[in-house]
């Protein structure tokens, strides 16, 4: 069976895992529900529910709500745990499944959706709905990864394996033309000062022009990349489906070393600190390998569940900590000096999208459309807060 057929099987598995556990399957507002995909900073969280609403929250106010779009009218269901015949009011419908983490600048939150469309949604509480929707910008394919916001510009792939650059405030586009890949994106780009670097399902990574979207350098690895790149130390790390990673020359894309096999396939994105690079798989299974080297800082930590969400580190200099949250609900925190795993918090429901740390806060969001916040300023987690607040109780 070619990697492109097992990830198709697996793609299909993990999406189904958020309808089935949200209770969405048969007819309701939205035909393709997405888990909580969620972005936050120190005024704001947001998040793009599996029922297809989004909701602003106040990170200082124990998550209370600011507002949320569209708006649900009182017949309708309010819960965002139901996918059933949500209404709203006017003629705003619920989005479909938004799997990537969603960008927040001054103005907008902006998100891809499985709709084929990038939404931008005005951030001030005080505009009213019928003015929320700021922009929309269509593409040919479902927008499934993540976007990524750099010096004004957002940034992203399609499944119609094109990569496009818009202008944030307005969502017009940056290059002549789109760049085109060979075959679909299911990640966000890295970017650094000159470049776009991106992966995609024909195995390749690229590597383009910011100014222009022209290819400076593709390369091949050994399987489809179906998790963001990241770049950092001069290299480009590429989490594969082929159970490797690979360490990419930024500079012309040739291999500077590649992991052995890990043992699973990789769907989170790579995070590096301090000259390691940390990456999880879809077995539960983390590791820690030299930036320059590949070399193992230490033995796997053995989590016990599916990793898909991106590690987050929380605190700062010698008292940072590398964060995995698990599709069993777990938050695990690892010292990185000696590979020892910590239990910080353990949520009532499955987490795969990424999370956002802010300060000492981890914002993360559930499957079945819970949003939370754990407080990890000690050694172990606590939950500060959760939406609904009803479920707190």
């Amino acid at each position: 069976m070619s990697i492109t057929k097992k990830w198709g099987r697996i793609a299909f598995a993990l999406m189904w895992v958020a309808v089935l556990a949200s209770g969405c399957v048969g007819g309701g507002a939205v035909s393709t529900p997405g888990w909580t995909a969620l972005a936050a900073d120190s005024e704001m969280v947001v998040g793009v529910l599996p029922a297809g609403l989004v909701v602003a929250l106040d990170p200082n106010a124990n998550g209370a709500e600011l507002w949320s779009y569209p708006i649900a009218s009182q017949s309708g269901s309010t819960s965002p745990f139901s996918c059933g015949a949500t209404q709203t009011s006017g003629d705003a419908k619920p989005f479909e499944a938004v799997y990537g983490q969603p960008v927040l600048t001054d103005d907008h939150v902006i998100f891809g959706s499985y709709d084929k469309s990038v939404h931008a949604l005005a951030r001030d509480a005080a505009v009213p709905a019928s003015s929320r929707v700021a922009w929309s910008f269509a593409t040919d394919g479902a927008v499934l990864g993540g976007l990524t916001l750099d010096g004004g510009i957002v940034y992203f792939g399609s499944t119609d394996t094109n990569v496009y650059a818009l202008n944030a405030a307005d969502g017009s586009t940056v290059w002549s033309a789109p760049f085109k890949t060979g075959d679909a994106i299911w990640s966000a780009p890295a970017v650094d000062e000159s470049r776009v670097y991106i992966g995609s399902m024909d195995r390749h990574v690229y590597a383009l022009d910011r100014a222009s979207g022209a290819e400076v350098w593709n390369a091949e690895v050994g399987g489809a990349v179906a998790a963001s790149v990241t770049v950092a130390d001069d290299m480009v790390f590429v989490a594969s489906l082929d159970r490797q990673l690979y360490a990419l020359r930024a500079s012309d894309g040739s291999v500077a070393w590649k992991s052995d096999d890990l043992g699973a396939w990789l769907m989170s994105q790579p995070s590096v600190r301090d000259g390691y690079v940390y990456v999880a798989t879809l077995k539960g299974d983390v590791y820690a390998l030299g930036v320059q080297s590949g070399e193992s800082r230490w033995s796997a930590i053995a989590l016990d569940s599916v990793v898909r969400a991106g590690l987050t580190w929380t605190g700062a200099d010698d008292e940072s900590r590398l964060v995995a949250v698990t599709e069993a609900g777990r938050f695990v925190g690892i010292d990185v000096q000696n590979g020892t795993q910590t239990d910080l918090y353990t949520a009532q429901g499955s987490m795969l999208a990424d999370t956002s740390v802010v300060a000492d806060a981890i914002y993360a969001g559930t499957v079945t459309g819970r949003v939370m916040a754990v407080s990890v300023s000690d050694a172990s987690g606590v939950l500060a807060w959760v939406y609904p607040a009803a479920e707190s109780k």
